[in-house]
């Protein structure tokens, strides 16, 4: 225990400590040591990646949060801004601001990141900015031309303010699935909403033709 004490009497000393304890000795104790490092020196950033790790296995999220936090401002600029920032937007909520704030500033980094961008439209969407999801949802879409869920989605959502977009992707969807009579006869519903008589007729023959007793 003198020893201990004698360790812990030095900044140094002590992180050399903790390091060695999170390479060869016992998480519990890793994780004991880490936090009360950092109970005295607050300031430093020292021991967050380790804490990161120890936070996240099993998941510790009220704990991680403020050492992600730490994190990103320490990497900014650096190879590991971008994997902090989609981390720590995806343990906020997906509606609450800031997880939007975050994933949008990784998409600054990686924009070839379409499953994230996606996400990012999601989280619009949850939290009822609908005119925010679209435009994004429309921008990589290209992406997900081969996915039903996806063209199916933005059929939906379309089809409340842009019907003749929602036009667009629903033949996607009768392209993906064209067993399914759902997809013409949105189209049918559209049409009449657009006031096309001959092409709402055309895709009800088309819902008929694959149901006749619809």
């Amino acid at each position: 225990f003198g020893h201990l004490r004698d360790v812990r009497a030095n900044q140094a000393d002590w992180e050399k400590y903790c390091i060695a304890l999170s390479y060869g000795g016992t998480r519990a104790d890793a994780l004991k040591e880490w936090e009360a490092f950092r109970a005295r020196y607050s300031g430093s950033d020292a021991g967050l990646e380790f804490l990161a790790d120890l936070y996240r296995r099993p998941m510790q999220k009220e704990k991680l949060l403020p050492v992600l936090e730490r994190l990103a401002k320490k990497s900014k600029g650096g190879a590991d801004e971008a994997k902090v920032l989609l981390e720590l937007s995806g343990l906020y909520g997906e509606t609450n601001i800031k997880a939007v704030e975050l994933r949008s500033q990784y998409l600054k980094l990686v924009p070839e990141d379409f499953a994230a961008a996606r996400g990012l439209a999601a989280m619009h969407e949850a939290r009822g900015e609908i005119q925010k999801a679209i435009p994004i949802y429309l921008d990589i879409s290209p992406r997900f031309a081969a996915e039903l869920k996806f063209n199916r989605h933005l059929a939906g959502l379309l089809s409340k303010s842009e019907k003749e977009k929602a036009l667009l992707y629903y033949e996607t969807c009768r392209s993906l699935a064209p067993k399914d009579a759902d997809y013409p006869l949105a189209m049918a519903r559209l049409h009449e909403e657009l006031k096309r008589p001959e092409l709402a007729l055309e895709s009800y023959k088309a819902v008929l033709d694959l149901n006749p007793a619809h």
